[in-house]
Formats: C-alpha cells, sequence, structure tokens
C-alpha cells in the first residue's frame, strides 16, 4: 500500500505508512480490544470511569463478543493484500460496534451524559491531529466508522441482530456492497 500510495502521490516518497498508523492510533484511539490477548483496554483522559470510557467500553466489548463468536482474526486471515476486502470487513465489525455503542449510550446515559461525550467526540486537539494524517489513511479509517455504521443500522434495522450476526458470519466481499447493500444480498 505504501509503494501504491506514494506513487499515486497520495503520501509524500519519504512517508513511512507504519509510523502514519501508529500516529494515527496514538492520536485517535480511545478503546481497543485485542483479539490475540482477548483484552479490551480503554483510555481515560481524566483517569476515571464517567459516561465518555463507558461508551467506549460497550463498542469494545461488542468487539471482544464479535470475537468469541465469529472470530476477528479469521474473518481478515488471507485478506493482506486484498485491501478493498479487508475494509469491507472492518466496516461490519466496526459499522456492528458503533450500531451497539449508540443503542447501549441512548439507553444508559442522561442527556447531560450523552452532551458529555458529543463534547468528548469533537475535541479540537483529536481533530488536529487526524488532519495530519494523509488524506487516504483518514478515508480508509472513516469509511469503516461512518459507511460501516449505516450499513449495520440498516442491516440491524431491517432484520434485527440476528441479521449482524448473519452478515458477521458472511461480511461482505467489497466496500461497493458496504456502500449499496442492495449488492450484498
Amino acid at each position: 500500500d505504501e509503494q501504491l500510495y506514494k506513487g499515486l502521490g497520495l503520501i509524500p516518497m519519504d512517508a513511512d505508512l507504519g509510523a502514519i498508523f501508529v500516529d494515527l492510533l496514538e492520536s485517535q484511539v480511545a478503546g481497543l480490544y485485542d483479539p490475540v490477548n482477548e483484552k479490551l483496554y480503554v483510555l481515560s483522559k481524566e483517569g476515571g470511569v464517567g459516561p465518555v470510557e463507558k461508551v467506549y467500553y460497550s463498542h469494545e466489548y461488542d468487539h471482544a463478543l464479535q470475537d468469541q463468536h465469529f472470530d476477528l482474526e479469521a474473518m481478515t486471515e488471507g485478506l493482506l493484500d486484498q485491501t478493498d476486502q479487508l475494509l469491507a470487513h472492518q466496516a461490519i465489525v466496526e459499522g456492528d460496534a458503533y450500531t451497539l455503542m449508540t443503542y447501549w449510550l441512548q439507553q444508559h446515559l442522561s442527556p447531560a451524559e450523552i452532551g458529555e461525550v458529543i463534547r468528548a467526540s469533537s475535541d479540537p486537539e483529536l481533530q488536529a491531529a487526524l488532519n495530519q494524517i494523509p488524506a487516504i489513511v483518514q478515508a480508509q479509517i472513516l469509511f469503516a466508522a461512518t459507511e460501516g455504521t449505516q450499513f449495520a443500522l440498516q442491516t440491524q434495522l431491517s432484520g434485527g441482530w440476528p441479521a449482524i450476526d448473519a452478515v458477521l458470519r458472511d461480511p461482505p466481499a467489497s466496500t461497493e456492497q458496504v456502500k449499496h447493500p442492495e449488492k450484498y444480498n
């Protein structure tokens, strides 16, 4: 990918794509589920557990459940050179977690706590750090979050959680199927 992005002029010739992803993760990730060690982590800027951390926890806990039932590592096995298919798989995994996180937030937080979560998500420091990441890398991360959530939400609304489970068992083969769910079916 690094050679392709450089060849297309999407990242500078002296850029290190691995370092770019590390910078992205360091600046943007608030939680992480590690399927290898089967552990989840949530960062707290304040050092405690408030509504923001609870929301992130619900997202990462969903990843743990996905892994338990669908083996997240197996979903991406053999896809190292299949960037589009890998992104489609990441989109359903993230989309499911964002959908569940949103439902959890609506059901368990007060309006004031939801406001706190919204304020935390629009932190200017986080946006400034994201703006330092090349657009092609931003687009991949944002695709999994935004398009994946739209796909997962539409799937969940039309068929409930069993429909999401079915998609996790048989993920979309391309980002086209994520953007156009009628092409997935």
